[in-house]
């Protein structure tokens, strides 16, 4: 049997198993697809090049936290080890009254971090408005999100590379309403995380404390102090005195900080 017998024996094969064509209705016209929409790309005020160049080897975002029932706080996010293929990432998360809440470090790669970013945005109402952060007015891209039950808002600038300059949201869950604004307060250095966390160094210093310290230099010897007066987890209240060898002594007044910004600065 040649090659052309086979096809003719198939065909007749194929029609033996088919119903007549006059018991079949005539097949509906199928609608016709429609085009897949292609959503447009997401643009951020900055690419990956930009916000190497500003990281640098890394960069400290410490943010004011507002919350729910007027509570407040604050939340250090640090990048380092910054490459061309991505960054480590942590972060420490404080309410005022509790302890710190701590992410160790984690490699990010950009296409993630810049991912998820785009994918959170891409059905964002988008508009060009001017807000206050501690410090600074900054004219920002926001980006508002609308969900069942709540909403997200987002405010990004160039001249704040990564990460958000304010980010807002509030989401209901039965009678529970939960809110939460984290604004820029500082871009910093980044430093290395402290071994100790706030709820220690309120028990070590709740009874206070005096640091002594001495200084050798071509003017002379010199000393410097720095007395704790009282001490619990969001932070603590010093003064200082400093001391040159032939000059006065200056006291500094007495100033309250949180745990964070004394051992960082």
């Amino acid at each position: 049997m040649n090659r052309f017998c086979l096809v003719s024996a198939s065909a007749l094969l194929a029609l033996l198993t088919v119903p007549a064509l006059a018991d079949i209705p005539p097949p509906k016209p199928k609608p016709e697809p429609k085009p897949e929409e292609k959503t447009a790309e997401v643009e951020l005020p900055w690419t990956v090049d930009q916000i190497r160049e500003a990281w640098g080897k890394g960069r400290s975002f410490l943010y004011d936290v507002e919350v729910e029932d007027n509570g407040k706080g604050w939340a250090r996010f640090e990048t380092e080890d910054v490459s061309e293929k991505g960054f480590k990432r942590s972060s420490v998360m404080c309410e005022k009254g509790k302890a710190e809440k701590r992410q160790s470090p984690g490699e990010i790669t950009w296409e993630r971090h810049l991912g998820e970013l785009k994918t959170m945005l891409k059905t964002a109402e988008k508009a060009e408005v001017e807000i206050t952060v501690p410090y600074m007015t900054l004219t920002c891209v926001q980006y508002t999100m609308k969900r069942e039950g709540g909403w997200q808002k987002l405010w990004l600038h160039s001249g704040v590379p990564g990460l958000f300059v304010q980010m807002e949201r509030e989401f209901k869950r039965g009678e529970k309403v939960d809110y939460e604004k984290l604004s820029l307060r500082a871009m910093e250095e980044p430093s290395m995380l402290a071994p100790w966390t706030a709820d220690k160094l309120a028990e070590h210093f709740k009874d206070g404390a005096t640091m002594k310290f001495t200084s050798k230099s071509d003017d002379g010897q010199g000393r410097f102090e720095v007395a704790i007066s009282a001490a619990d987890i969001d932070g603590l209240t010093y003064t200082t005195l400093e001391a040159h060898e032939g000059q006065e002594p200056k006291t500094g007044e007495a100033r309250t900080e949180t745990w964070d910004a004394f051992f960082r600065h």
